[in-house]
């Protein structure tokens, strides 16, 4: 069953920089997702900032597979509420995490690579892209159609960010 819902998801469309992110303490998991002007002036590059399954170093880490399953739902949950289109490429740059203190890089670039990612390592960054249909053919072929139906059965509201940084409600809500 998904855990994406409006309790966990928060919604950021400033006017340069847009993203999403999905916390969930109880699964110990925190996904940053960005989009828009900010990460690609053509707003065609989908950039997972942050793909964490142990956001908190005192809790145990998620169960394995369960943080990529979260991003599956969490991307697509992102199409259906057209913050990106499903034609977008998908971005990500590997052990880019905060507060992560053991980590193998060289594993965790084998499992972007079995998920299906190519290296664009053109300057030794670590960054892996992949289309967006192949990131979601890896999703039901790892996870199943269900993985897919990640809708929030209420509306989110969107925020923005006004001219003192501060984030303020939109009163538009988001279409399901």
């Amino acid at each position: 069953m998904s855990r994406i819902d409006k309790t966990n998801i928060q919604i950021d469309t400033s006017p340069n920089f847009e993203s999403m992110i999905f916390e969930d303490e109880e699964e110990n998991i925190y996904i940053e997702i960005s989009f828009g002007l900010g990460v690609d002036p053509k707003k065609k590059i989908t950039y997972i900032e942050i793909l964490d399954s142990q956001y908190d170093n005192d809790k145990p880490r998620a169960e394995k597979g369960l943080t990529r399953k979260r991003l599956c739902e969490l991307m697509h949950f992102g199409i259906k509420q057209k913050l990106y289109p499903a034609t977008n490429k998908v971005k990500l740059e590997a052990g880019r995490l905060a507060g992560v203190k053991n980590f193998d890089q060289g594993k965790l670039e084998n499992m972007y690579k079995k998920m299906g990612f190519k290296s664009s390592d053109k300057d030794g960054s670590n960054i892996f892209l992949m289309s967006m249909t192949d990131f979601f053919k890896w999703c039901k072929t790892t996870y199943g159609d269900d993985v897919l139906e990640a809708i929030a059965k209420k509306p989110l509201k969107k925020t923005k960010k006004n001219k003192k940084n501060k984030i303020v409600e939109k009163k538009k809500l988001l279409k399901l």
